[in-house]
């Protein structure tokens, strides 16, 4: 990803802020280590982005099982 080019881009279109993250299935591909370890990469990726670029870009990447576990953690606990 050349972050330049697309800030470029973004300002002809009149783009202040990109979110960025990572398509289905994200990091999930069956394997709960290898998930925790790519949606870390891909997090200090989105992390070195946004620092490089401060306001440009929003990025976060959950691993999809965690995400749902907490989901329904949270679901349970507002029905009780």
């Amino acid at each position: 990803m050349d972050a330049k080019q697309v800030i470029e881009d973004m300002d002809k279109s009149g783009i202040a802020t990109a979110m960025i993250s990572t398509s289905e299935p994200s990091v999930w591909f069956g394997d709960n280590d290898a998930a925790r370890k790519l949606a870390r990469e891909c997090n200090d990726f989105g992390a070195r982005l946004m620092s490089d670029h401060p306001g440009r870009f929003a990025f976060l990447t959950l691993r999809y099982q965690t995400s749902m576990a907490a989901s329904a953690k949270s679901n349970t606990a507002r029905t009780r």
